[in-house]
């Protein structure tokens, strides 16, 4: 019965163990692509408020 809950826990400790040892930054996939989703509707949200008070939001790229 236990086996399955030591699997789960035990795979992110190896992931973990591995990229400290290897030096290796961590980026994790899954929550960037939950994050653009995100900030597309928060970006939405800004431009309706901006709308509402008179303003209009345009594109700005940051300096590199």
């Amino acid at each position: 019965m236990n086996e399955p809950n030591t699997a789960t826990v035990h795979k992110p400790d190896r992931m973990v163990c591995l990229k400290l040892t290897s030096g290796e930054a961590f980026f994790d996939q899954d929550q960037h692509r939950r994050g653009k989703p995100q900030r597309q509707r928060s970006i939405a949200v800004l431009e309706r408020r901006a709308a509402a008070q008179g303003f209009q939001m345009n594109p700005f790229e940051a300096a590199a």
